[in-house]
């Protein structure tokens, strides 16, 4: 019998390199899985391509997972972040949850969907941390300012509040055209049992004059009693949230603060007043001052606070909105 035929060294030596770089590669790939399996605040936000922009697959790293005993989780226990979304805003949700992430912030949050379309939409994105609600209402893609439908959307904020402090938890509601640059909730006054951003200093009797786009409220008697009165003051008819809020508020026992003035502008002086220096150290960005939807999206661009849907950066901002316009 012949003897058995040898390989030849050559065919052994690539045999054995290509089974090596296999093995390589299978371990590269566990590790990059993991490297993506946790965001890390302050690095580029993930992609997420809303569902109805084709695909709603949830990439690994918008799935951050909490150790059940760290310290974030007990410090954000008794909080929760707390948004409304109608049609013509899914994207402003996406763009603020992109921010949302770098801030490095572990509070749950709380999204009521304005219609069924944008509930399915949140649902299917499977987000972690993320609960979505229902609200009552159908809203059109689009509410224009101050419009009756505008008016009814606003009036049932205190209702939605009052449904989450009932149940003992801390809230902090945000409007969806706001982009958090850092964690706010260091700047909470612990003394009060609301701490909220203000449009300006003093409007009529009101000094401050809170915005309801952005407050941190405390659950309790107080708070509870004040989100009653806004709720039955807003049911009386469709009409602007805010001013009714201040009003009651200033007539009720619930101790109030504001956030940083300097750290939590409102959008005519964060776009049209400061400089990068004043805009750096900003927690805080809100899209007011400005009416319409896509004049809001077009003003995040350009300031390079939008992401657009699969992208890893925010989009660069345009050079005007670097610096001080005359």
């Amino acid at each position: 019998m012949p003897p058995a035929r040898q390989p030849h060294p050559l065919r052994s030596a690539v045999s054995t390199y290509l089974e090596l770089a296999v093995v390589f590669a299978v371990i590269m790939a566990a590790v990059v899985g993991l490297e993506f399996a946790f965001y890390k605040p302050g690095s580029a936000a993930p992609a997420l391509r809303p569902p109805s922009a084709g695909g709603g697959a949830v990439p690994p790293q918008f799935a951050a997972p909490l150790d059940p005993a760290s310290a974030a989780v007990a410090a954000y226990a008794s909080w929760r972040v707390l948004l409304t979304v109608n049609d013509g805003h899914f994207d402003f949700f996406l763009n603020w949850w992109a921010h949302y992430l770098r801030t490095g912030a572990r509070m749950g949050v709380v999204v009521v969907a304005e219609s069924d379309r944008v509930f399915d939409d949140l649902k299917a994105l499977g987000l972690p941390r993320l609960t979505v609600e229902r609200s009552g209402l159908s809203s059109p893609a689009n509410l224009a300012y101050n419009t009756s439908e505008y008016r009814a959307m606003v009036s049932t904020r205190p209702t939605h509040i009052l449904r989450h402090l009932r149940q003992g938890t801390n809230l902090f509601y945000t409007d969806i055209d706001t982009v958090w640059r850092g964690d706010p909730t260091e700047f909470i006054d612990p003394s009060k049992d609301l701490t909220a951003a203000t449009d300006v200093l003093a409007l009529d009797a009101w000094s401050p004059y809170y915005c309801t786009g952005f407050m941190a409220v405390s659950a309790n008697a107080r708070t509870v009693a004040l989100m009653e009165t806004w709720e039955r003051e807003m049911a009386k008819e469709p009409q602007l949230n805010q001013p009714i809020f201040n009003k009651v508020l200033y007539e009720s026992d619930a101790t109030h603060a504001t956030f940083p003035v300097a750290l939590f502008p409102n959008g005519g002086v964060y776009f049209d007043e400061y400089g990068p220096e004043a805009r750096r150290p900003v927690v805080v960005v809100h899209n007011n001052f400005i009416v319409g939807t896509d004049r809001k999206r077009q003003r995040f661009k350009d300031c390079g606070l939008w992401y657009e849907a699969g992208a890893q950066r925010p989009r660069e901002a345009r050079q005007y909105c670097t610096q001080k316009r005359g």
